[in-house]
């Protein structure tokens, strides 16, 4: 498997005079070791640590390229109700 250059674009940004990280730092590193950013956790290829997301932070899946969008699954529709009958035999 080949791997892909690093843009640096894709970890900082220049806003005026400060440069902000795009990407989560490290405990364990420090500086300069970001974390790759999956579904549901942050995982650092270099020391192994591993970082849970909360529910609210978890990103929806995305579809993938070329695949149109599933659609939302039908609604049941509620049953009607059904009448008693009174027994023939109890009249």
């Amino acid at each position: 498997m080949k791997h892909r250059a690093v843009k640096q674009s894709e970890y900082y940004k220049a806003e005026g005079k400060e440069v902000k990280r795009l990407k989560k730092v490290c405990n364990r590193c420090g500086d300069g070791t970001f974390m790759a950013d999956h579904k549901d956790r942050w995982y650092c290829g270099k020391c192994g640590m591993t970082v849970w997301k909360k529910k609210e932070e978890v990103k929806p899946e995305k579809p993938k390229k070329g695949q149109p969008k599933p659609e939302p699954k039908p609604r049941p529709k509620p049953k009607p109700k059904q009448e008693e009958k009174p027994d023939a035999e109890s009249a």
